[in-house]
């Protein structure tokens, strides 16, 4: 049984046209190639608040697909960074009550988006030294 040129040809054509109008085994749908990247947190800040928690603040995003934040936090030279949080933080700061004097911390602060991907980071450091009064703030945010 002989299948003719021409209704191969229709068959191939007919299946690139469902792959391009996104009707075939393709796991990226049109809302997703659409989404735009999130942008990381902007104005982070750190504020000692009390002997061993500093707060970590940032501006609140207006993007239409945020989810929430996640804050990690690295110690002296490391480059290893640990996420503090559980699950996504839906407001703009964050409360680090494990911290100790004469440490530097370095924290990163991400946007999260409804589909759980991250933003680049928005990073800042702070020498937490054991000074009496508290209130030191620092922004130096590095990219």
């Amino acid at each position: 049984m002989a299948i003719s040129k021409r209704f191969m040809t229709s068959v191939v054509l007919l299946c690139a046209a469902a792959l391009i109008a996104g009707c075939g085994n393709s796991s990226t749908s049109p809302e997703e190639v659409l989404e735009a990247p999130l942008l990381p947190p902007t104005s982070v800040m750190i504020t000692r608040a009390g002997d061993s928690n500093m707060l970590i603040t940032w501006d609140l995003s207006t993007q239409p697909t945020l989810a929430g934040y996640n804050v990690y936090r690295a110690t002296g030279n490391s480059t290893t960074f640990t996420k503090l949080n559980g699950t996504s933080i839906q407001t703009n700061q964050f409360m680090d009550i494990t911290t100790q004097y004469n440490v530097l911390y370095k924290f990163r602060v991400s946007s999260v988006s409804t589909r759980g991907v991250e933003s680049n980071f928005a990073t800042v450091h702070l020498f937490n030294a054991a000074t009496s009064g508290g209130g030191d703030k620092a922004i130096v945010p590095v990219m």
